[in-house]
């Protein structure tokens, strides 16, 4: 498979294919993308950008990604419904809500916060929560062990400018 701007949005713009179509046109946009979000191709006059990239890379990565999730479901349902479903002692979640301070970047909008803590109270299973370091994240899950963790924040790796983005791991055991 080539690397095209006009594959690329061909594939941002392709409706009705199966979930193993969507599986390989996800993991293609996500590579070929600015910022991994999968809106625009991805290029740059200095590296030559994501639309550079190695396909045979590319394979490598969706054996890996197929031996790390064997066994692993993904639903597209909200919390509420997960939890319904799926909640159980031999259970775990891995839980990214929308941050306090991020939601906007992802389109979510208003979240719930408080009400999503409440529903974490009541599950069996053991959970993993990331979550953005601000005022309101220790006080509303401060009955869970909480890890801050520090990481460089954006997409430029390389720029050492970046700033230091501080998130919380929380979880229930």
């Amino acid at each position: 498979m080539v690397s095209s701007r006009e594959l690329f949005y061909q594939l941002v713009n392709s409706p009705g294919i199966t979930e193993i179509q969507k599986a390989a046109r996800f993991l293609y946009l996500i590579k070929r993308s600015f910022g991994s979000k999968g809106e625009t191709f991805g290029t740059s006059r200095k590296s030559g950008g994501a639309g550079f990239a190695s396909h045979y890379n590319m394979v490598e990565l969706m054996k890996k990604v197929h031996t790390r999730l064997d066994r692993t479901i993904m639903e597209n349902l909200s919390y509420e419904l997960i939890f319904d479903k799926y909640d159980g002692p031999a259970n775990f979640f891995y839980l990214d809500p929308p941050y306090f301070k991020g939601d906007k970047y992802y389109g979510f909008g208003s979240f719930d916060h408080s009400l999503f803590a409440n529903h974490l109270k009541r599950l069996s299973a053991r959970w993993l929560l990331s979550i953005d370091d601000c005022d309101r994240s220790p006080e509303l899950f401060k009955q869970y062990e909480i890890i801050p963790v520090a990481r460089q924040q954006g997409i430029n790796m390389k720029n050492p400018k970046s700033t230091v983005f501080k998130e919380l791991l929380i979880m229930n055991y």
